[in-house]
């Protein structure tokens, strides 16, 4: 099963998202991702949150299209997005993408990406996907595809990565180590369309960019 997961972070081109809609299995909207839902023209499964980001009339719009609604409290220890990626771990797909996930709220923004931690323990391929990133989260090996001169860079989310090797990118790693508060793994860009990072201990961010 492949989960998409449309949240309230920025989108300027729609576009963008049209064309990577199909194939999933299941479309969940996380309380905002609703407004975006709407000016796409998509009808997701299943809306969750506390609905405070979303208008009463795009509100009211799905529940007369049979949108399934879960409803939580304002006051909560988890955001929406994490409800949302919560309850799509529990379908037990192989995929979950998570589109709009960076927005404007920074804090918001690098919550989502921490987030990415629940898709690596359960063994899910999850991402976040926006116009210009792909965001991605490993502790072993990571297989990407893209065009030659993508960007890419690597960051450490632990305070060690050890045993970095690369494949396919400008500057090659072997058996390296990077060190979370360094700036070293940035920028990096795809010589071949297919590149691969193998890491032996830690945690690293793969973040594949296109300016």
């Amino acid at each position: 099963m492949e989960i998409l997961i449309l949240t309230n972070g920025h989108i300027d081109d729609y576009e963008f998202y049209k064309k990577r809609l199909k194939g999933y299995d299941l479309i969940i909207c996380a309380d905002g991702g609703l407004n975006h839902a709407y000016k796409l023209r998509l009808l997701p499964q299943l809306a969750v949150g506390d609905f405070d980001s979303t208008s009463k009339e795009i509100l009211k719009y799905y529940y007369t299209k049979g949108c399934k609604f879960l409803e939580h409290p304002t006051r909560k220890d988890e955001t929406d997005t994490e409800i949302a990626i919560n309850h799509a771990i529990e379908q037990n797909p192989s995929k979950i993408d998570i589109f709009a996930g960076i927005g404007s709220r920074f804090d918001h923004s690098l919550a989502n990406v921490q987030l990415l931690k629940k898709g690596l323990d359960s063994k899910v391929d999850m991402r976040i996907i926006t116009e210009h990133n792909e965001i991605m989260l490993i502790d072993s090996r990571l297989d990407i595809g893209g065009e030659l001169g993508d960007g890419v860079s690597l960051i450490p989310l632990t305070m060690e990565v050890s045993g970095i090797n690369t494949e396919g990118l400008e500057y090659s790693l072997q058996d390296a180590k990077l060190y979370f508060g360094q700036s070293y793994g940035i920028s990096n860009y795809m010589i071949k369309n297919r590149a691969s990072i193998s890491i032996e201990e830690g945690l690293l961010l793969v973040a594949k960019y296109n300016d």
